[in-house]
């Protein structure tokens, strides 16, 4: 995907994005991203105890990345109106 963008007024300059990967948090990331692999039938590439990464093939993305759930540090909560 390519943007256009103004780096200075007056000035446009094109940038190349790539959407790399979805960040998804979880209690298990582990479990989770082997769940999704699975059901998905893609592949592993990434796999510790906090990260759990899954793509389409090793060289496609965007992927899934699984990560430890920081227990709601930083997030806002939704509530019901």
């Amino acid at each position: 995907m390519s943007v256009r963008l103004r780096d200075r007024p007056g000035r446009v300059c094109d940038v190349d994005l790539i959407w790399e990967q979805v960040v998804v948090d979880a209690h298990d990331p582990v479990a989770l991203g082997r769940w999704w692999a699975e059901a998905l039938g893609w592949v592993v590439v990434g796999d510790t105890a906090d990260e759990f990464e899954i793509r389409p093939t090793p060289d496609r993305v965007p992927g899934l990345l699984f990560v430890a759930d920081s227990g709601g540090e930083g997030r806002q909560e939704q509530t019901p109106s």
